[in-house]
Parts: structure tokens; sequence; C-alpha cells
């Protein structure tokens, strides 16, 4: 779809394009004007108003004239407008209404920080942001959540992202800075890189309590048993976890998962470990890239069973050639495992990856459906962020049996925290608890790069965290 946006001065156009995308997952831009467009809308600024003109099928919708109020605000009324006209137009809604961004569930939690009641809460999310009645109670619901394991943080606290960037094989839906490599001397060098970085980088962090650990990737799970040893061992070694409250290995492929690295993981001391399917049908598994088996899967998780982990399994809603009723079956089978944890993914069509270059964009339709399904199974949601680009402008969302939620996702997702990151591609977070804010801390994301020049890459964070 074509869409050519005149916008004076480019004012808020990231946010109006964010909000068109989610109407239209194909949307391409365009500032000049052109023949063949779809939807034109221009929008130009008078002291204390925007006006608003939109454009479709040669047919001019005109002018909306929005009151700006407080500055901050001005996007939110701007936004309801086009989407208010959008809908109109296409007779199309949004299950999130005009939330484009990754943390929904932030609005609701400084809302009860600032002492709304949850009425209060649900009621700006549908009349403000246009929400529906469903998803504006699942994030006060989770902003309970984060709230509940955030006042029982310290000021020391931090959480720790390990990323083995690493894959046997690539998913053409993957658009994850990740290499894909199964030569055992090459992934020795980068977990000798990361050893570096892990010696040098705990040393600034002595007084910090390390209350989440993550390894993830990539597939961690193609590390060898040693190097996986070697790997938590270091961790463990160099930081404090005397106060962790939880340690995730992202095993990942069930291919890359066998009884000698699982009891190295477990031996090390991770509790908790994620193998993902993806899908439960192997046609599907064909389609993407994957090219491992179902069987595979459930040889891998009757492994891990003997280790006594909390297990999590991912599936992403919406894959190539996968229609309601076989993603619906992936999710009854995965229930029957039942898993202490299960996250459910939204495809999301990312502008690197294959699949969207194919423009394969695949409709789906029946999320909502499996929180009904996990709730009847006991099942609760825990955490939740969103993605552009995903399908039916769906969410992405961790469920829980009781007792089992997980504690990094929350941590992260919440930003009420700083975050070390260490390894290729690892971005860290510095969260000053006195003004809210986070900075971000970038390092190298290619991994070649990472292994030739590991000490740049160390100095680079520590020039962000102000440390050198």
């Amino acid at each position: 779809m074509k869409i050519v946006l005149d916008i004076e001065h480019n004012k808020y156009e990231y946010e109006i394009k964010s909000l068109i995308s989610a109407f239209f997952i194909s949307a391409e831009f365009y500032r000049e004007n052109i023949i063949d467009k779809d939807l034109y809308l221009r929008i130009t600024y008078e002291l204390d108003k925007a006006v608003i003109n939109i454009k479709k099928d040669n047919c001019i919708k005109d002018s909306l004239v929005v009151l700006c109020g407080v500055k901050s605000k001005d996007i939110i009324k701007i936004e309801q407008k086009i989407y208010e006209e959008i809908q109109f137009l296409y007779n199309k809604s949004l299950p999130w209404g005009i939330l484009t961004g990754v943390r929904p569930v932030k609005i609701a939690l400084k809302m009860l920080e600032n002492g709304k009641s949850d009425e209060d809460i649900i009621d700006y999310y549908v009349k403000e942001r246009y929400l529906s009645y469903d998803k504006a109670k699942i994030c006060t619901l989770l902003a309970h959540k984060e709230r509940e394991l955030i006042n029982n943080l310290s000021n020391s606290d931090m959480a720790l992202y390990v990323n083995i960037p690493i894959c046997p094989k690539r998913c053409n839906y993957c658009s994850f800075i990740s290499k894909q490599s199964t030569d055992n001397d090459y992934i020795e060098k980068y977990v000798q890189a990361l050893i570096n970085e892990i010696h040098q980088m705990s040393g600034y962090f002595n007084n910090n309590n390390i209350a989440s650990v993550y390894i993830g990737g990539g597939t961690p799970g193609i590390l060898s048993a040693k190097a996986i040893s070697l790997l938590i061992g270091e961790i463990r070694n160099n930081f404090n976890l005397k106060k962790c409250l939880e340690f995730t290995f992202e095993a990942g492929r069930a291919d890359c998962i066998d009884d000698e690295k699982l009891s190295a993981i477990k031996s090390s001391g991770a509790d908790r470990i994620c193998i993902n399917a993806q899908s439960m049908h192997d046609v599907t598994l064909d389609k993407i890239g994957r090219h491992i088996k179902v069987s595979k899967f459930y040889e891998a998780y009757e492994k891990a069973m003997k280790y006594d982990f909390i297990k999590n399994v991912d599936l992403i809603y919406g894959l190539e050639g996968e229609n309601e009723e076989m993603f619906l079956s992936s999710l009854n089978k995965v229930i029957a495992l039942n898993p202490e944890n299960i996250t459910l993914h939204s495809l999301s069509y990312k502008r690197n990856s294959q699949i969207f270059e194919d423009k394969n964009f695949i409709s789906s339709y029946g999320f909502d459906k499996c929180y009904e399904i996990l709730k009847n199974n006991n099942y609760h949601p825990y955490y939740l962020y969103r993605q552009k680009y995903t399908a039916n402008a769906a969410e992405n969302t961790g469920f829980s049996r009781a007792g089992y939620d997980g504690i990094y996702n929350r941590l992260i997702i919440s930003e009420r925290i700083g975050v070390i990151g260490l390894g290729a591609g690892a971005a860290g977070k510095i969260y000053d608890k006195e003004t809210d804010n986070i900075a971000r801390v970038a390092g190298y994301k290619n991994i070649d790069l990472y292994i030739e020049n590991t000490q740049d890459a160390i100095d680079k964070k520590l020039r962000t965290y102000g440390f050198i």
C-alpha cells in the first residue's frame, strides 16, 4: 500500500508512520506526491492547531482541526484523529488502538504509582488510547505484577544478559543479528572473547547484586557442554549472584539439546531453561527454514524433564502457511506437556528478514482465543510486550502456572532496573531511579568484529557507563 505523507516540518512523522503501519502492515511511505498512491495524508500546524487532510480513492475527506493542549499530549490528539479517520474510511479498528510502543504496560504502572485506581487506568486506555477493554484490563493486571517485583528491588540490583548470537541454521522470519555457524573453533573463539569481557566488566559491578541472569541468543544450546560449564562458571565466579532470583539458559533449538549439555546447565546452577518449539507441525518448520522435526522437540523436552528445570516453551503465531486451527493445535500439544511457562510470540515481519522481503504477509486470527484456552488450563499472563509489523497488530505474551512467573522478562519490560549486556549484539541499560530515565549501552553488533576487537568493544561499553 502506497501512502504519501505531507507533514509540515516532518513533525511527529515517526509516530504517525508507526500508527499507519499498524493498520497497513505493507505500507510504503513517500514524502513526494505520486500518482498511484492509495492514501494521502497532509498535516499542517497553525499556532495551537494541527490541520489534517486525508485523501483516499481520489475523494478528499475534509480537514479536522485538532486543538493542541499540553505539548507532550499534542501527538496523542493527532493520533486519535488519524485513527478515527482511518477507522471510518476503511472500517477497521485495532485492539491496541493508537498505542504502537513496545511497552504498553508502562502507562498503567506509572498511573498505579500515581495513585490511580484500576478503573481509572482502564478508562484512560479505552477512552484516550482507544484500546479494547480486554487489552486495557490485561495491561492493568500486569502493571500490578511489575510493581510487586520492582518494589522488592534494592538500588544496587541489576540484571545480566549474556548473548550467544550463533545459530546452526537461520529461520527465514528472523532478523536478529546472529551468525549461522557450527564451526567449533569459531564458537570457541567467541566464548573466549566473551569470557574476556566477563572478567573486565565484572570488576566495575562488585557492589551490584545480580537479581536475574539470562543467557540468550541466537542459540546458546549450540555451545558444547564444556563451554556451557565454563561460561556459567565464569559468570558465577565474577558477578555477585548471592541473591540472584533466577538464572535462565535459553537452550533454543531442540536439535542442540542433549543430556550432557542439560547436565552441564543444571550442575552449573541455571534453574530455568527455554526450549523453543515455534510450531508443532513439521510442514511449518520446513517452510520457515528451521528444518527440525517435532519429534526432536519431544525428545529434547523429555530429556529436560529429568533435570527439574523450570521450563519455558515458545510458539509463534502467524507463521507461513499456518491457520488458526494449526496454531491452536500447537498450543494444545504444548499445554499437554505441562511446562511451567509458555510464551506466545506474534510473528513480526522484520524489514531485513526474508519473509518481509518476499512480502509474504500472513493474515492470522485467533490470538485472543489463546488467553482463554491457557486460562482454562491454569496459565495466567505475567508479562507482555509488542513489536512493529506483527500479524494483526497482536502482542507477545508470557504465561505461567501459579508461582512460576518469569523474573528477567518482567524486569526488562518494566525498565526499572539497570542491565549489564555482555557479548556481541547485547545492549545494556543504565537506569536512573531519581529521574526514571533509561539510557542504552550499545556494543559491537557484528560478531566477527567483536571477536577481532574485543577490547575496543569492552571499552566502548565502559565509556558509556562512565567508568573510563
